[in-house]
């Protein structure tokens, strides 16, 4: 009978996470749609990640007690960012939001914590199989999550929850923003992975995660994905098969130019009812470019613009520490009868809610693994690092949410030991 480890048991309890997090949401919409719930985020995933939190603090505190796990700068940095979130909680403008969250946002002190936990758990697995593993499961349950989205955009059937503007995709996520942001950083791996390694399975999956992508119609995570592999473009480039760059880029642009055509054609009439006729990523683009967007700068970014400013005075108000954990909703006026409770941008977000000592250190983990992350060389870690960079990227005009996050603070966890630690293990189990 095989020993169970500590890092077997680091690796099942991150792996649970990952399974239940999606595995959660489909049951809130099943339960919605049956009519046992009267709203999908009655039943929410985000107790499972509270729950998790005792199991992955007692085996954090335990790994550092038996010293099979190392503190290093990162990890301190997680430590100032979790003891600046206590202080943020407790001057909070709503403690009980700052500490449960906003509805149905959920991204209080509790689940701060559990992403910070993730972090450092997952930065202290030790076999590349585990690795290997954990993402070839978050690929499997995104190919999941496409079929999903496909069925959302383009059937009636009734097992599946639709979103509120009907040729827009949301999967298992909730909102076609958060959806994309997930799929660029699911895609960025699939697509960077066939890039360095040219494999079939790993085109098969980039080309699966980029329709996703399309079909979430959301811009700031396509430009995200974009810029990511751009930027691997120039620094690998010599790693890069030009056969395989050429495949790849056009089977985007076909993909891309078929979803655009289903958009315009097949849902025009959606299109008009929601006044949103021109709500899809090439107009968007097409809008940025020809510079017609520009003639009303609030609304470039589908109005984000106009939200920042918005927001900016409330940042300058609580610029220390923060107004508290997501209490953008609380403090920020409402803008034209709309009220936002979050700032659409993840940094301008930490920066109203737990000012500016949290943004520049949560900066400065996401720099050091950024500086670090140029001295990789093996394949797998340099997709992690690609990855981070979308998500990173994206994070300008998007929001943090628990339907993605935990996501991308394991990969975060996984670059950081990529980049300090050899694994111990060679065992590739890779796609």
């Amino acid at each position: 009978m095989k020993k169970i480890t500590l890092d077997k048991i680091n690796f099942l309890i991150i792996l649970l996470i990952v399974i239940g997090i999606p595995v959660g949401k489909l049951m809130s919409y099943n339960l919605f749609l049956l009519g046992y719930i009267e709203d999908s985020f009655d039943f929410n995933h985000v107790w499972f990640l509270w729950g998790s939190n005792v199991f992955l603090l007692i085996i954090y505190l335990y790994g550092l007690i038996k010293k099979e796990f190392e503190i290093e700068i990162e990890d301190i940095l997680i430590y100032s960012l979790f003891i600046l979130a206590i202080i943020s909680t407790f001057i909070a403008q709503d403690r009980s939001i700052a500490f449960w969250g906003e509805v149905n946002r959920n991204e209080g002190l509790l689940t701060l914590i559990t992403y910070f936990l993730i972090f450092l758990n997952s930065k202290n697995i030790k076999e590349k199989k585990y690795f290997n593993y954990i993402v070839n499961v978050l690929q499997i349950i995104a190919v999941f999550q496409v079929i999903y989205g496909l069925l959302q955009t383009y059937t009636e059937v009734g097992f599946v929850k639709h979103y509120s503007r009907p040729y827009m995709a949301m999967g298992l996520c909730a909102n076609p923003n958060f959806y994309g942001s997930y799929m660029t950083l699911i895609g960025l791996y699939a697509a960077t992975n066939y890039l360095l390694r040219g494999k079939v399975i790993n085109l098969v999956l980039a080309l699966i995660f980029f329709a996703g992508l399309c079909l979430s119609e959301s811009t700031g995570p396509f430009l995200g994905y974009l810029m990511a592999i751009f930027l691997l473009i120039i620094w690998r480039r010599k790693k890069i098969n030009k056969k395989s760059l050429f495949i790849l880029g056009l089977s985007c642009c076909l993909i891309f130019n078929l979803n655009n055509w289903a958009n315009n054609y097949l849902f025009r009439d959606s299109h008009i009812k929601y006044g949103y006729e021109d709500y899809n990523i090439k107009e968007d683009i097409k809008g940025l470019i020809s510079g017609e967007d520009l003639k009303e700068v609030n609304n470039i970014g589908s109005g984000r613009i106009g939200i920042w400013k918005c927001m900016l005075p409330v940042a300058k108000e609580y610029f220390l520490l923060g107004a508290g954990i997501d209490n953008v909703g609380v403090v920020c006026p409402e803008d034209c009868g709309m009220r936002y409770d979050k700032a659409h941008n993840v940094y301008l977000q930490m920066l109203i809610t737990n000012g500016i000592l949290f943004l520049i250190f949560y900066c400065a983990l996401c720099l050091i693994i950024f500086i670090k992350g140029f001295r990789l060389i093996e394949s797998f870690d340099i997709t992690i690092f690609i990855a981070f960079i979308g998500y990173c990227i994206q994070a300008f005009a998007n929001i943090s949410v628990i339907d993605v996050a935990p996501y991308f603070y394991l990969f975060l966890g996984i670059l950081v030991f990529c980049n300090n630690k050899k694994i111990t293990s060679n065992n590739d189990v890779n796609f």
